[in-house]
């Protein structure tokens, strides 16, 4: 149940705020501050896909790496001395939480679909335009600048986002 639109569990432990309803019907709220492993929580089980974009290992500086230069290297990468790699990984929600801890360290863009986005579909950003979430059937996503700053909670409803929110609120110990 919401109070003040807000999830309940969420606003009694004073986590979250600035909740917006955006121009495209895409809800939003912010937590925090948290990382990855704390923000699992708002992922729904049952939705089988999380979309991580702009994802990386957070390399500094020059690293000695094995990466694909070609696509027909994917399963046998090359040596290489790389300074930044970035892609886009999809993962079960079962692969993604049980790696999140392992996350903790840095920022996270990552989005729970319903639907395996499939070739063609980008989501290069934060500001995607609501039908396209709602193609693949977005559950909800999360933008996480780095670890332990606030997070902004995007969803396609109220429901979605309540859920999320007091999920959230379930697992963290800050009451």
């Amino acid at each position: 149940m919401a109070v003040g639109g807000i999830g309940s569990a969420a606003m009694m432990a004073g986590m979250s705020w600035g909740r917006q309803t955006r121009d495209d019907g895409l809800v939003t709220a912010i937590v925090g501050p948290t990382t990855v492993s704390r923000l699992a929580s708002v992922f729904d089980p049952s939705a089988p896909w999380i979309l991580l974009t702009d994802f990386g290992p957070g390399l500094k500086g020059w690293q000695q790496a094995h990466v694909p230069l070609l696509s027909r290297q994917l399963m046998d990468p090359v040596p290489a001395t790389v300074r930044m790699l970035g892609f886009e990984v999809l993962l079960s929600t079962e692969q993604f939480l049980a790696l999140a801890p392992e996350l903790d360290d840095g920022g996270l863009l990552a989005r729970q679909f319903t639907k395996r986005p499939d070739d063609a579909a980008r989501f290069p950003h934060a500001r995607v335009p609501a039908n396209r979430y709602r193609a693949f059937g977005l559950v909800v996503g999360i933008d996480l600048p780095h670890a332990h700053e606030v997070a902004q909670v995007v969803a396609t409803s109220d429901e979605y986002l309540d859920r999320a929110l007091n999920a959230f609120a379930e697992t963290t110990n800050e009451f």
